[in-house]
């Protein structure tokens, strides 16, 4: 990814400024243990019946 990202100019400032570091850092949020709003598992799942419960949603 990085090689197309510096390809760009504003791509390049970001990478000059950052570094590789900031690519090799990230992460993915789609994790279950983290809570994935697209799947709706794990702490987003429990934390989406408590909200319609407080709110009488379904």
């Amino acid at each position: 990814m990085v090689r197309f990202f510096k390809k760009h100019p504003a791509g390049r400032h970001f990478y000059d400024f950052f570094g590789e570091n900031v690519f090799r850092a990230d992460m993915c949020n789609a994790d279950v243990k983290l809570g994935d709003l697209l799947i709706h598992e794990g702490s987003a799942k429990d934390a989406q019946k408590f909200a319609a419960k407080v709110f009488h949603a379904e």
